[in-house]
């Protein structure tokens, strides 16, 4: 984007970016069904997950929150993304 093309008055583009609406709605889509799958994990593990880790685990599942958030948001289909395969 070039710096001419940029106007902090332009609250549609900086809230939702200059992404068409059905993408924004595979964004929502993948998120929700990731927030689905990591909810089920945390009931299944039960409390004795937050009594039993490490600061060592604790980055790693902060480091993995990260790496699981650009397939996400990326355009290209999930599976090549988790898979580390290009479209």
């Amino acid at each position: 984007m070039k710096k001419e093309e940029i106007d902090l008055s332009d609250i549609g583009r900086i809230l939702l970016g200059e992404a068409p609406p059905l993408f924004l709605l595979e964004v929502f889509i993948r998120g929700l069904a990731t927030y689905m799958f990591l909810l089920v994990i945390v009931r299944w593990l039960g409390k004795r997950m937050g009594g039993q880790i490490t600061i060592m685990e604790m980055s790693v599942m902060i480091t993995l929150g990260a790496i699981v958030s650009v397939p996400m948001q990326a355009p290209a289909p999930i599976v090549h993304l988790v898979c580390g395969r290009r479209p």
